[in-house]
Parts: structure tokens; sequence; C-alpha cells
């Protein structure tokens, strides 16, 4: 009888020693889980991020880790804009206040290797001390879930092509070398006749464009549709400008307006909220999109990718990077 005394309160102090660190993870842990994708040598996949057991976050930084030589990272939808570091896959995500969000809150996609080996590639979230908080700025202590890309190679798999590079011209610019990321966007822009260089061996992909270049970049690269009208508001854009028929065509769009009512400044710094909110526009997915919605979907789609910028009114977009955007935006027509 006394063994059955002594036994019970044991068992209860052993149980709620079990289930109190359980409640309280329960009550102060957010859950982060990544998902687990199956695909080829030269595929495309998303992976997705879920929240669970949402105590409140509002701001959630992290860094991705994953093997980069089997994976790049090309997108991420759902990021706040300014918290993409590309050149470390460092990203913020920011909540909303008095909504505990749920389920998928990103979608990281990943261009696979055309030459990967197969086998798992884990997929996971790396966040310090401090990186989750919520709205009263308390760290918290999220639990992290890994996901993994399995590559595999599938019976009478067909290796995925790469993309057509045969239609692309040789280029005389000294300054674009083979490997940097907009080397095949300088060479499309200048077999398309999008734009030239500086001079005849320096495209000077560095420097920063103008808000006349860009709209007649994009102009070009659209194929020089005439504006239906000539109605002109803007005392800076005279008709011997080169710019002057984009300019008329890109208002007539909605793509772009002037500054004022009576300056559409040509000349100034274009920025790569500019150049985004340009391109969203010209594809017809927004009306607006100045900047935060057009930066999602640019980001979704991994048009800066790779250029370590971020889309910005502060940002200023160079050459490179103008003719990187327009020549992903032209693939994707």
């Amino acid at each position: 009888m006394k063994k059955t005394r002594i036994l019970k309160p044991l068992l209860l102090v052993l149980l709620l020693a079990f289930i109190l660190p359980q409640a309280s993870l329960a009550a102060g842990s957010p859950v982060l889980s990544l998902s687990s994708v199956t695909a080829a040598p030269g595929e495309t996949v998303t992976v997705t991020v879920e929240l669970k057991n949402n105590p409140g976050v509002m701001a959630l930084l992290f860094q991705l880790s994953y093997d980069h030589a089997r994976l790049s990272l090309t997108g991420a939808e759902g990021v706040s804009l300014t918290g993409w570091d590309r050149s470390g896959d460092r990203l913020l995500w920011l909540g909303e206040k008095n909504s505990a969000v749920e389920g998928t809150i990103l979608k990281l996609n990943f261009q696979i290797s055309a030459a990967a080996a197969t086998g798992e590639v884990p997929v996971t979230l790396l966040c310090g001390e401090g990186d989750v908080t919520n709205e009263a700025e308390e760290a918290l202590t999220p639990v992290i879930n890994a996901g993994k890309v399995a590559i595999v190679v599938p019976e009478n798999y067909v290796p995925a092509a790469d993309p057509s590079k045969s239609d692309l011209p040789a280029i005389p610019f000294k300054d674009v070398p083979e490997d940097a990321y907009y080397h095949d966007a300088v060479a499309w822009a200048y077999g398309k006749g999008v734009t030239k260089g500086r001079s005849d061996d320096v495209f000077d992909p560095l420097s920063t464009c103008t808000r006349g270049e860009v709209v007649t970049f994009l102009w070009r690269a659209a194929g020089c549709v005439k504006p239906s009208g000539t109605e002109n508001p803007f005392a800076d854009v005279k008709e011997s400008d080169y710019f002057y028929e984009p300019v008329l065509w890109a208002v007539e769009k909605g793509i772009t307006r002037g500054t004022d009512a009576t300056s559409f400044s040509p000349q100034q710094t274009c920025s790569t909220a500019h150049i985004i909110t340009f391109i969203y526009r010209a594809m017809g997915v927004g009306e607006d999109g100045w900047y935060k919605a057009a930066g999602d979907w640019a980001n979704g789609l991994g048009l800066l990718n790779d250029t370590k910028l971020l889309v910005d009114p502060a940002e200023n977009c160079p050459r490179g990077a103008v003719v990187a955007c327009l020549y992903r935006w032209a693939q994707q027509q």
C-alpha cells in the first residue's frame, strides 16, 4: 500500500515534468517548417516555409542554408523588399500588427544545377539570438524543421536543356566579362538594338541610367511601338529628343508618368524601384505597383537575381542591371 502511495506522486511529478516544457514551447515558440520536394537536375523547384503555433511574430530575420553547388536561389516570394541581401541569402519576413499569421509565409524558388549529383540537399533557416521578435520586440525562439530537395534521375530521363544562347551575338565590349551576370543580357540588348555601348568597345555596365534612357530601352524591347497620339504635356521632352516617342508611348500605356504635370525629368537617375515598376506595368500585372507590389512580383521572378540590389527608390540601377531586368522580362513573354 505504501509503495502505491509513493509511486502515484512520483508518476505525477514525472508527468508534469514532461508536460510543462511542452506547454511552454507551445505557448511561446513559433514553428517554422520547410517543405520537401523531388526533382531532376536542371529543373526548378519551390520550397515553402510554413508558420504554425504563431505567438505573434512581427520580424523574422534568417539566413538560408543549402548546398550552393547544387542549388541556386532564383526568387523569394513573401519577403520584405528591404530585407533580401542576395549576396548572403539573408532574408527578412515582416508580420502584421495584431495578426498571428498561420500557414505558408514564404516561397523559395531554386534552380537545380544541370550537373548536380543525385541525393538529398537539406534546406533550412538559420536564426540568431534576437532574429525572431514579436510586436513588443521581445525575442522568440523558433522551432525550425528543415526541408530538402531530393535530386533524382528518373527512368528515361532527358536532361533539361539550358536556354539556347545560339542567337546571342558576339559583343565587342571589353568591360563585359563572360562570367558577369549581365553578359547574356548585354549580348541580347546589343543584338536586338535595345542599346549600344557608350563607345565601340565600352558598355559601361556600372554607370547609372536616366529615366529617358530606361524608358527608351523598354520601348525598344517592346518592339518600338508607335504612340497612337501626339499630345505631349512635358516641357522637357522635345520632338527632336531620342526619347520623345518612348516617353509618349510609356505615358499612353500607363507605364510611367511625369515627375509633375509638365515635367518628365528625362535626365533624372533611374532607381531600381523605377525600372521594376515600369516593367511591372508594361507586363500588365497591375496598374500601379509603386513599388511594393512590383518588388514582390520581381523578387518572385528573380528579375534582380545576382545583382545584389534591392527594389528601393534610393537604390540606383546601373546599366548592367537594367538590361538584365529587361532581358529576363523579355524571356517571360
